[in-house]
């Protein structure tokens, strides 16, 4: 009864890191396109 614990605890883990990671990249993605906003409404010169 224990093994399809552990494997769930495992496949768990697995989703929460992938999560992490998706949500990591999307907030750098955001403020990469802020900056990138941010820079052309700035006046150039």
């Amino acid at each position: 009864m224990a093994k399809p614990f552990f494997r769930l605890q495992k496949f768990l883990r697995r989703t929460q890191f992938l999560l992490f990671f998706l949500t990591a990249a999307y907030l750098m993605t955001g403020s990469l396109l802020l900056l990138q906003r941010a820079r052309v409404a700035l006046p150039q010169g």
